[in-house]
């Protein structure tokens, strides 16, 4: 599985470009799809940064959450994107400091069929629960509203089975490995107008959207560069195109540290 590792983040970097002494390493997390496709899709916003910052920029993208905090704690990453509770852990590890973070929130929304007869919560006690990866940020967002609910999810659920893809929760649902599943709200919202049989059971509360964050070796100068190019990212083709290919609001706004200050607890609290 290592050499697996190896190999798909060595071709993420051929895809993404050669990386040279001046190049600015992209580090992006994305805990559902193949490091080389990431690369693959980042290559629009790596040169549209590359041409804002006037230096290379490349995109070197990880699947595996362990893997990707290798780089974050020795440093590899000029920046980096993903998931806002992947920008905290890479502070707390890093010293990286959120810059932007795409507008909006993120919520996560427990679902079943509708044939279910599950409709509360007190109905999904002793039911089969299908959750994210447990790095995964609706896992945590999930784990959260129950705790707060004294629920303990690992006794009030017979069962709790982790997905990886974000349609491996619609399919389990429908082939009747699970009972309940929990996603994120805007698949949830997708799902619905196509017509699947489902309904929300309980919602998460929100948390930051996906976050940007620049490592504290980062000049100050190119830090705001970043930060400039990435809030006024929304107004060019390329970011335009970016935000919309993933159902994302179409602004990016700056991060404040104040933004995340409810997900932190709630990431201190999550086993």
């Amino acid at each position: 599985m290592r050499l697996v590792t190896f190999f798909a983040a060595l071709w993420a970097l051929l895809l993404a470009g050669p990386v040279t002494a001046a190049s600015l390493i992209f580090g992006v997390q994305d805990f559902t799809k193949d490091p080389r496709m990431v690369a693959l899709e980042m290559r629009g916003v790596a040169a549209y940064l590359s041409q804002q910052l006037g230096e290379p920029v490349v995109v070197e993208a990880a699947k595996n959450p362990k893997l990707f905090m290798q780089g974050v704690k020795s440093h590899r990453y000029d920046f980096i994107y993903g998931p806002p509770n992947v920008a905290l852990k890479a502070e707390q590890i890093g010293g990286y400091q959120p810059v932007a973070r795409i507008h909006g929130q993120i919520k996560g929304v427990f679902i079943a069929l509708n044939s279910s007869g599950i409709k509360t919560v007190a109905d999904m006690k002793g039911k089969r629960l299908g959750m994210p990866a447990p790095a995964a940020l609706i896992t945590v967002l999930a784990d959260a509203k129950l705790r707060a609910m004294k629920i303990d999810p690992q006794t009030y659920f017979s069962k709790i089975t982790s997905f990886t893809g974000p349609d491996d929760m619609i399919y389990a649902l429908k082939l009747g490995l699970v009972d309940v599943g929990v996603t994120a709200a805007r698949f949830y919202q997708v799902w619905t107008k196509e017509g699947a049989p489902i309904h929300a059971v309980l919602d998460t509360e929100g948390s930051p959207h996906q976050t940007f964050s620049a490592s504290p070796r980062l000049s100050p100068a190119l830090r705001v560069k970043l930060t400039d190019a990435l809030v006024a990212g929304p107004k060019t083709p390329v970011m335009a195109e970016f935000l919309k290919s993933r159902g994302f609001p179409p602004e990016i706004d700056t991060a404040t540290p104040a933004d995340y200050v409810a997900l932190a607890h709630m990431m201190a609290a999550h086993p």
